[in-house]
């Protein structure tokens, strides 16, 4: 995801533009991903929509404005993929949080994002040399371009595949309804019995704390 705006600034210099202006598109970058954090909060905040299809169509947007990178030779060119690259940018860590927050139990929220924001930092963190490893062999940064492409829309299609794989599953082995009903009464059954084993043992408590003080009482009268 940073691999584009590492190698920008060289990228704009082998176009023949000045440093100056490449650095300017980080300004396009910058405000067009912290408008997007901010719709996006909005939208999520929304029953009806749901976040991982933002989330998706983010990898998407950004996967193929790397790939599109390389045919960007004008400034002007430039400044439209800052600009979307940004809101994808912008989409997709609102949403990666989102859904990391929302999909397990509150006690394992804590863990569940330290463990995203390790393997995230360890992927954000090799992902440079490698692509200064290609451009450096192939002498231009186009391939490094494409590779974060590539890897973004792999992204993409993973979930969209263990969707396929999943409805795939429930249909050679679907769950009848009266498996489900036979569940149920299961549950319910084994919750009866620990119910009445409760019940019991207050009971059984209740009589020997009674029975105790009976004694108490008999050998005080006795005194």
């Amino acid at each position: 995801m940073y691999i584009p705006y590492i190698n920008l600034v060289k990228y704009c210099e082998d176009l023949a533009i000045t440093a100056q202006k490449a650095s300017r598109l980080f300004i396009f970058i910058g405000l067009a991903s912290c408008f997007a954090r901010l719709m996006t909060g909005r939208l999520c905040n929304d029953k009806r929509v749901k976040p991982v299809y933002i989330y998706q169509a983010s990898m998407v947007t950004a996967g193929l404005s790397a790939f599109m990178l390389p045919l960007a030779t004008e400034y002007w060119n430039l400044i439209t993929f800052s600009v979307i690259y940004g809101v994808s940018d912008g989409v997709f860590m609102s949403t990666q949080n989102f859904i990391l927050l929302t999909c397990v139990d509150s006690k394992r929220t804590t863990a569940s994002f330290c463990i995203n924001n390790l393997v995230y930092a360890l992927a954000a963190a090799a992902g440079g040399p490698i692509a200064a490893l290609i451009a450096d062999q192939t002498g231009n940064y186009v391939y490094s371009f494409y590779m974060t492409g590539g890897v973004l829309l792999t992204a993409f299609l993973i979930p969209v595949i263990l969707v396929f794989v999943n409805r795939a599953k429930y249909k050679v082995h679907p769950r009848l309804d009266s498996e489900v009903d036979e569940e149920e009464e299961e549950t319910v059954h084994t919750v009866s019995k620990e119910v009445q084993t409760q019940d019991q043992a207050q009971e059984f408590g209740t009589k020997l704390c009674a029975g105790t003080l009976t004694r108490m009482r008999s050998a005080s009268a006795i005194i």
